[in-house]
């Protein structure tokens, strides 16, 4: 999600130059800073957001019926699904940054992850699957 936009780069080549002649931990932990802060600038709350976008839209809906109001609700449209993407890609990551940090330390989360795992194909494999109507 960051990495696609457009302004990532610039923030963290802005990031890493501020550093001037310090050790890579130093140059990392700047970048890490730089881009929380341009991270809570650029992406707000989703759910506000959403929210916005339905609320203008269902404004819309009871507008009197317009090409001008027609081309509005398609330009939102479009936003909301281009915002559920980028919210998508958000979850996403996040998830495998948790599991980053503590998935692999031999830990209680581990282990949960892979016995959810395990139970899911075990259920899925216990399934009997019919068509007819007899069997109910």
């Amino acid at each position: 999600m960051w990495a696609k936009h457009g302004q990532c780069e610039a923030v963290i080549a802005a990031a890493w130059s501020e550093g001037g002649g310090a050790d890579v931990m130093v140059k990392l932990n700047n970048c890490k800073e730089k881009l929380g802060l341009w991270s809570l600038s650029t992406f707000p709350n989703f759910s506000k957001q959403k929210e916005r976008i339905n609320k203008a839209m269902r404004a819309l809906e009871r507008a009197p019926k317009s090409d001008t109001n027609l081309l509005e609700s398609t330009k939102m449209a479009e936003e909301l699904e281009e915002l559920e993407e980028r919210e998508e890609d958000y979850w996403k990551q996040r998830s495998r940054a948790d599991w980053l940090s503590v998935g692999d330390k031999n830990t209680q989360f581990f282990h949960k992850k892979s016995l959810g795992k395990k139970e899911e194909e075990h259920h899925s494999a216990n399934c009997n699957y019919t068509d007819s109507e007899e069997s109910f």
